[in-house]
This record gives structure tokens, sequence and C-alpha cells, in this order.
């Protein structure tokens, strides 16, 4: 058995699954994928602290991405202390105030990061609904543009992975917003 062998293994045994990104990538791009989803999650705040802003909790939640980023230490206790205390904050949201609600569940999503890698989609996930009701006369504009910005701030070895799963996870958007990634 050699090199060639175990990677097509891999590969059989666990591409299109949320491990697939240990094929190719290492805890580097972990780490840089961390802070891309911190980054993404980050530019959506002020849409909930706006009106939020005594409720620290989906920026605590980035604020616990970008300190796993920087020591590279792992409590999955915090992780998930952070990320369900991100997702109750925009349980508290009006039901109108949309954006917030997207917001803080991006917070919540980015530092599921450190967790699984796959949980930085999330981000994309709910920046695309936040700037479709946000810009609701410019939605396809405003969910491209913000797809560039994404894709723009995403390290180059990075880009195919995120995109391959992006493209699997925007079926999960309602109706009235997938239709504007065709």
């Amino acid at each position: 058995v050699d090199d060639e062998d175990i990677m097509r293994e891999l590969r059989k045994r666990y591409l299109g699954k949320h491990q697939d990104f240990w094929i190719d990538h290492n805890i580097n791009d972990h780490k840089a994928l961390g802070l891309w989803a911190a980054n993404c999650s980050e530019r959506l705040l002020p849409y909930f602290e706006e009106k939020y802003g005594n409720d620290a909790r989906p920026r605590e939640a980035i604020s616990a991405l970008r300190e796993w980023v920087i020591t590279g230490e792992f409590h999955m206790s915090t992780i998930r202390r952070a990320s369900l205390g991100a997702h109750a904050a925009a349980k508290l949201v009006d039901e109108e105030d949309k954006a917030a609600k997207y917001a803080a569940h991006a917070a919540g999503q980015a530092v599921g990061t450190a967790h699984v890698p796959t949980h930085s989609l999330g981000v994309v996930l709910y920046s695309i609904q936040l700037v479709t009701v946000t810009y609701p006369a410019n939605a396809k504009a405003a969910a491209a543009l913000e797809q560039n910005w994404q894709m723009g701030h995403l390290p180059d070895n990075l880009k195919p992975w995120v995109d391959k799963w992006a493209q699997r996870m925007f079926p999960l958007l309602p109706k009235n917003i997938r239709f504007l990634l065709e």
C-alpha cells in the first residue's frame, strides 16, 4: 500500500462528508478558515448590535473563535457555550428584525468552525439571507456582492473547498432566496 492508494481510499470514504476537509488541508488551513468565518460574521454584527448592543453573546462567539485561531487550544465546552449563546441571542430578536437574527446566527455558526470546518458555511448561508432581507429591491446584486466579498477574503487554497460546500448548502436556503444564486 502506497501513499496514492491511501489517498484514493480516503477520498472514496470521506469525499462529500464533513471530514473531507482533512484530505487536502491541515490545521493551519483550519485556522485560516476560522479567521475567515470570524471576519465574515463580524462584518454582519452591526445589524445585530445596532438594536441589541447590550447583548454581547454574538461578539463573544466571534472572540472565542479568534482565541482558538490564535492559541490553537480547543475546548468543546467553550465553543459550544459561545455558539449556543449567539444562537440564543438570535432567538430573542424581534421576529420582524430578520437581519439582526441572521447576524447573531452567523456568529453562532462561525465559532463552530473551530469544531468542524463545515460550520463556516453557516456564515455564508446566514449572510446571504441577511443581505436579501436588507436589500430586497436589489437582492440578487446584494447576494452577489456579499459572495464576492467573502471569496475575495478567503485564502486561495480554501476557495475550491468552500465553493464546493457552498453549492451543496445553497439548497438549504429558502426557495425565495435560493433562486437568486442560480
